[in-house]
């Protein structure tokens, strides 16, 4: 194993002279002779969601309330997703896709729990 100390590599050149060793070798090589280097542009920080590759992209709600907020976004997210490339999507999640599914649990639990109604785990039945 070879470890250049940050500061001396101060370039491209400086990356590629570094010296490596191994105990088999029978002579110093440097690590342009068995890589090829390159500058790019990557993500600084790459997260996981379900083993999925995702961008997380982080807002805070002030001055309005979240489902306000939150119908605005979904509206932006729903106009841009046809321009997506073939294989990507956009999911919202956090605050807004909890407070959306706790409203959805609430108004299917009253739905279900008028009088005259029963609900019975996977069974629906009117009383008479």
């Amino acid at each position: 194993m070879t470890q250049t100390p940050q500061y001396a590599v101060q370039s491209l050149q400086d990356l590629q002279s570094t010296p490596i060793n191994a105990p088999s070798a029978t002579h110093p090589e440097i690590l342009a002779d068995v890589a090829s280097i390159n500058r790019a542009n990557e993500m600084e920080v790459i997260n996981h969601y379900n083993i999925r590759r995702v961008v997380d992209i982080y807002a805070s709600v002030q001055g309005r309330d979240l489902g306000a907020v939150g119908r605005d976004v979904t509206r932006i997210v729903d106009s841009n997703r046809g321009s997506l490339p073939k294989g990507s999507f956009v999911t919202i999640r956090g605050q807004l896709q909890t407070m959306r599914t706790s409203y959805s649990v609430c108004w299917v639990d009253s739905l279900f729990h008028r009088p005259g109604l029963s609900a019975d785990r996977s069974e629906f039945s009117v009383l008479a």
